[in-house]
């Protein structure tokens, strides 16, 4: 049984819930965009620190933080620090990008961080898991769909690992790639005891986008002003799909 994961007022584990990206290099148009963010709506809002200009400057990003978090409440704040080789703009690897990890979960503003599995070590990770905010370890494969069985087993070292919450991002070249995606989706959802979000990204992958209760996705990430990965659809649009594809959360 799926043990839920509370983010803020939102909870993952139970019914598929919005995300919508938060992309801008600047303060000012940080807390524009949030403004806009705001009124449609979603149950969280993922802010992708990758692309702030000041990332590294740690007062800045605080302050900046600080700013988005008061602006967005009661909004949840995911804050995602995605690399080049994930398909992001961030260049930090190693201590740096460890570093980094370590204030955000300590960062009162902050309700959720994303860290991603093939970036952060084993003992990072371990030390990360030791702060009170929950963790989602991500994997993302922006060329092709890995077998059903190295997603089995990808996702399951995920889970073991003690992560909160684990994601997997796919690009399909086949509807056979979106069947790999939803069927590994399914099954993590039986038998994992974390939240799972998955999504298969691309023009063939948008049904992954908009039936999470069918499969076992605990969320979904719409377009607000931008996308921030290929195939994502309008918020609206999306939630008004969740609920024509309501599903089950067993």
């Amino acid at each position: 049984m799926v043990k839920p994961v509370h983010i803020g007022p939102v909870t993952l584990g139970e019914e598929t819930q919005v995300a919508v990206p938060l992309v801008a290099e600047t303060t000012e148009v940080v807390l524009k965009q949030a403004q806009t963010l705001k009124k449609l709506n979603p149950d969280l809002v993922e802010w992708r620190i990758d692309g702030y200009q000041a990332v590294t400057d740690w007062e800045q990003l605080d302050a900046c933080g600080s700013q988005l978090q008061q602006l967005l409440a009661p909004l949840s704040l995911l804050v995602t620090y995605r690399t080049v080789v994930e398909g992001g703009a961030g260049t930090l690897t190693g201590s740096a990008y460890q570093q980094l990890l370590q204030r955000l979960v300590q960062a009162p503003w902050v309700q959720a961080v994303d860290v991603e599995w093939n970036t952060i070590s084993l003992p990072a990770l371990q030390e990360l898991q030791q702060s009170q905010c929950p963790l989602i370890l991500s994997q993302h494969h922006f060329q092709g769909t890995p077998s059903l069985a190295e997603l089995r087993q990808t996702l399951q070292a995920m889970a073991a690992s003690g992560a909160d919450v684990v994601k997997m991002a796919t690009m399909p070249h086949t509807a056979r790639d979106v069947l790999t995606l939803l069927t590994a989706t399914n099954e993590a959802r039986q038998r994992f005891s974390c939240p799972v979000i998955t999504m298969a990204m691309g023009e063939l992958g948008k049904v992954t986008r908009v039936t999470g209760n069918l499969f076992g996705s605990a969320l979904t990430f719409a377009a607000g002003e931008q996308q921030s990965a290929p195939g994502q659809l309008d918020v609206a649009l999306v939630r008004e799909l969740l609920a024509t594809f309501p599903g089950t959360t067993k």
